[in-house]
This record gives structure tokens, sequence and C-alpha cells, in this order.
């Protein structure tokens, strides 16, 4: 019976120590600051991705016709979503807080 009690104190204090440990190394992996080698990256991906935005705009106002004026429409809006987590091409996205 005491045996079982020492089992489960010492396991509850490892799984203590573990979630204190992954919690902190989240946390500070969290507040480090981006590496010059990640911002030159960002930079050079978002570079990247603005030209080819402004490629596909621009194709698609030219293939744009009356006849399917709704549909060229509808595929400029799926870039300027405001909900697309993976890319916006304008705009400044609202933090959490602030929503």
């Amino acid at each position: 019976m005491i045996r079982t009690r020492v089992k489960c104190a010492f396991g509850v204090v490892i799984l203590g120590c573990f979630v204190t440990v992954v919690y902190f190394t989240a946390l500070a992996r969290a507040e480090a600051p981006p590496t010059p080698e990640q911002v030159q990256f960002a930079q050079k991906t978002s570079d990247l991705m603005l030209a080819t935005l402004f490629a596909a705009l621009l194709q698609e106002f030219a293939e744009t016709t009356p006849a399917n004026v709704e549909e060229g429409k509808t595929s400029i809006s799926l870039i300027f979503n405001d909900r697309n987590e993976d890319m916006r091409l304008v705009g400044v996205l609202q933090s959490p807080q602030e929503q």
C-alpha cells in the first residue's frame, strides 16, 4: 500500500516536472525574436508570394469578361479573404485581443 502511494507520488512529481519544462520551453521559444536568416527567408518568401499574386490578379483581370464577371469577382475576392490563414494580400490582421 505504501509502495503504491510512493510510486504514485513519484509519478506525479515527474509528470509535474515534465509539464513545467515543456511549458517554459514553449514560452521561451514564443518570445525569442527571429534570427536574421529567418527574417531574410520570410522576406524572400513574401516578395515571391506578392509577385505571384500580382501576376495572378493581372491574368484574372485580363480573362474576366462581361460574360463571366461573377466568376471573376469570386476568384479575385478569394485573394482578399480575411479568413484565409495561409496568405493575405492587403490589410492588417487584428490580434485576437482586438476581435
